[in-house]
């Protein structure tokens, strides 16, 4: 790794590969993944046997936000939801 790189470790998380479901640590590189094996790390972000998922494209939700803004008759609210307290 070079001095100006960046590295995110994700450790103990359950990966979801193309073939099989592993309890691994995901190593990711400059926004690349880098390593994935199996097993625990001992440095990382814990993911607590969160699933990892692939994704290939950036996820809205947008579809929730209409129904939750015509059901309270207000926005969302960024920093409480949409809880009303």
């Amino acid at each position: 790794m070079t001095s100006n790189s960046t590295e995110l470790v994700l450790t103990n998380a359950r990966i979801v590969l193309a073939d099989r479901v592993i309890d691994g640590t995901l190593v990711a590189r400059d926004g690349t993944i880098a390593e994935i094996t199996e097993g625990r790390s001992t440095a990382g972000i814990d993911c607590a046997g969160d699933y990892l998922i692939q994704a290939s494209s950036s996820l809205h939700t947008d579809h929730l936000e209409k129904p939750l803004r015509a059901a309270t008759g207000r926005p969302l609210e960024p920093d409480r939801g949409n809880s009303g307290a």
